[in-house]
């Protein structure tokens, strides 16, 4: 018997009959597997029969919202909340087939998604959805994203929490500072609503082709939609209360200006936190939540359970997950995160030694914050045709060649603004075409409080694409394209070109899909900028990259580079590698060449648990997908021998 994943679309029939303990089921699960501390990967399935009616109240207002019972999690006869374990009444499965790839990390005992795409290697935990298969969820949803196929975004290892024990305080400038228990928060007014979750990021990987950044790559899914419940952040705090100023000991007053959020999780950089004005957090219209259920059940632990901050209409990473401190102060959160995170440089800046020199970026609490990303800005992407689609193009007498194409995409923007219109060029943008379908990605439609739009906008037409005649007979050509932009209720729009920064933020030029036409094969093709998925194949991007790189001089100088490397280096074996897997003597391989990584582990970015999960063993995998040009070249430093073979 083996464990293996089971997608969300799985019924409840699927689901065995058990009161048991999940602790016991997965016991059972991990026995009969034979893998020691294999990762046991929870089926998300549905929950009861049909849907389920979830209710937001606060004073008078009533809002029904149905919610598709295949978002939750299947809870099998327990219907009370989970003390055990935090995962959460999560189910688990038996099947003949082969146990998925096991990663040994402090992540475990969480259920993930096969379908996700690891973008940071084995740990932490960085993942976006293929885009077709969250534009697929939907569409089937009604513009909703499953909670397995959620983007997520980590620092460090998830905490393993409980909700019996869990507790949030709110202390600082408030009259009355508190500590409220889970159950507590929970037996608050709730309030349920969707909304868009959006990383900073995403897109990253357009920007990357075109230089290195100092992020990693994200594609164009780091953006999900979810139903969120929990308690407004304005209510908590008239339960302390409300704000006040206070007298310092030389007299001067401290005013209240920023609501600073902390999480619980043990970072190489300390604490995550981050800041939002007073004047929003006391706003009931901005919706500020602190939510402990998505999409009907307690938020899945990469999500933050047993609570986190959700503030629509702003950038994933203000969003503290598994929050545990909540102060009103003078001045913002003095998490490295907070200040180090999440800004646009501008593109003169091209190295962290450059931002603290010459653009007053703080090396120290206190500093500016003028480059500060806070509200999402307005982008816009194509996602049908997917990448690698086939097209059929044939020539209709001796008119110009076209193919019509159904388009599909979304769109968003920030600060609940509507999106107001979407446009197709096929022409490079020199006309536009307008998208007739365009629609708020809320089951209802409808906006938050009569103006606040904070989910993505969702939509399709169909366009004719002119295929330029007589492609390249001798290597593949481009032969077409559709390119998007959006513009939101402020006239905001997307802009032509990139621009680079060095944390890669907040990419959102023109969305362009290209058709290829292949001699060798006589075939067309859809492709992306970029390919973010579990196939090695990339966008048209770097392929144009590469082919508009000067070629080297001396083909045989990086060779010449390695084999210099290795002078003086001891030959190894993988035998002998694996001895050495300790904090006190770490040894990892990359490319062949053997690292010990023994001193560097406390100055590593990621944290030592990161290099130590893959020590005494072969990480070239891991270390390509994270670490860009500047890490490739101070690998070398540690070399201390090299793998004969």
């Amino acid at each position: 018997m083996s464990i293996i994943p089971l997608i969300a679309s799985l019924s409840l029939t699927d689901a065995p009959a058990t009161s048991q303990p999940v602790w016991a089921i997965a016991a059972t699960l991990g026995a009969l597997s034979g893998v020691a501390g294999a990762t046991l990967i929870a089926a998300i399935t549905s929950a009861g029969n049909g849907k389920r009616n979830d209710t937001l109240t606060k004073g008078k207002e009533s809002q029904a919202l149905e919610l598709p019972s295949e978002l939750r999690q299947w809870n099998g006869d327990v219907d009370k909340r989970d003390g055990d374990t935090p995962v959460g009444h999560l189910a688990f499965f038996l099947s003949q087939h082969s146990v998925n790839v096991v990663l040994l990390t402090q992540d475990n005992w969480i259920p993930r998604h096969p379908d996700m795409v690891r973008l940071t290697g084995r740990h932490p935990f960085n993942s976006e959805a293929p885009i077709t298969s969250l534009m697929e969820a939907a569409e089937q949803h009604n513009g909703l994203t499953p909670n397995a196929l959620h983007y997520v975004r980590n620092h460090g290892p998830v905490p393993n929490l409980e909700w019996s024990e869990f507790k949030v305080s709110f202390d600082g400038l408030v009259r009355n500072p508190r500590t409220f228990t889970m159950d507590e928060i929970a037996s608050m007014p709730k309030s349920t609503f969707q909304v868009t979750l959006t990383c900073a990021g995403n897109r990253r990987h357009e920007q990357n082709v075109t230089k290195n950044s100092q992020g990693f790559s994200w594609g164009p899914a780091a953006v999900s939609t979810a139903v969120w419940s929990g308690v407004p952040l304005s209510y908590v705090l008239e339960l302390c209360g409300g704000v006040k100023s206070a007298k310092r000991e030389d007299g001067t007053v401290a005013e209240p200006r920023f609501v600073n959020f902390a999480g619980a999780e043990t970072l190489p950089k300390g604490y995550y936190g981050t800041t939002v004005p007073v004047e929003m957090a006391l706003d009931y219209t901005s919706d500020i939540l602190l939510a402990y259920e998505m999409n009907g059940e307690q938020l899945p632990p990469d999500h933050g359970y047993p609570l986190r901050v959700i503030i629509p209409g702003w950038i994933g990473g203000r969003m503290v997950k598994w929050l545990s401190k909540v102060t009103v102060s003078e001045s913002e959160s003095d998490s490295t995160y907070h200040f180090e995170d999440n800004r646009v440089l501008p593109p003169n800046v091209t190295s962290a030694a450059v931002a603290l020199t010459t653009t007053q970026i703080p090396n120290s609490k206190g500093g500016t914050s003028k480059f500060i990303i806070n509200e999402r800005n307005i982008n816009s992407v194509i996602t049908t045709p997917s990448h690698g689609t086939p097209c059929d193009v044939k020539k209709t007498g001796s008119s110009p060649t076209t193919v019509r194409l159904p388009v599909k995409g979304y769109a968003y923007t920030g600060g609940g603004r509507r999106i107001i219109r979407v446009e197709l060029s096929v022409d490079n943008g020199q006309t536009w075409h307008l998208v007739p379908s365009v629609r708020h990605g809320s089951t209802d439609g409808a906006p938050r409080h009569g103006t606040r739009f904070w989910c993505w906008f969702l939509w399709e037409t169909e366009v004719e694409v002119p295929v330029k005649e007589n492609p390249d007979a001798d290597s593949v050509s481009e032969v077409g394209e559709v390119l998007v932009r959006c513009w939101d209720a402020s006239q905001n729009t997307q802009p032509r070109e990139q621009t680079w920064n060095l944390l890669g933020m907040m990419s959102n030029n023109w969305y362009r899909v290209k058709l290829f036409f292949d001699p060798a094969t006589s075939t067309y093709t859809w492709q992306h900028p970029t390919n973010i998925s579990k196939s090695k194949e990339d966008g048209w991007m770097p392929r144009e990259k590469a082919l508009s790189s000067p070629t080297p001089t001396v083909a045989a100088e990086p060779a010449k580079s390695k084999a210099t490397l290795k002078e003086g280096l001891k030959p190894m074996t993988m035998a002998e590698v694996a001895l050495h897997k300790s904090e006190t003597d770490c040894y990892i391989v990359i490319d062949a060449l053997v690292l010990d990584c023994t001193k560097f582990l406390k100055r590593h970015p990621g944290g030592a648990k990161s290099i130590m999960i893959v020590a005494g063993q072969d990480a070239t995998e891991d270390f390509r997908a994270i670490h860009g040009n500047a890490a490739k070249a101070m690998k070398d430093k540690f070399a201390v021998g090299y793998i004969a073979s």
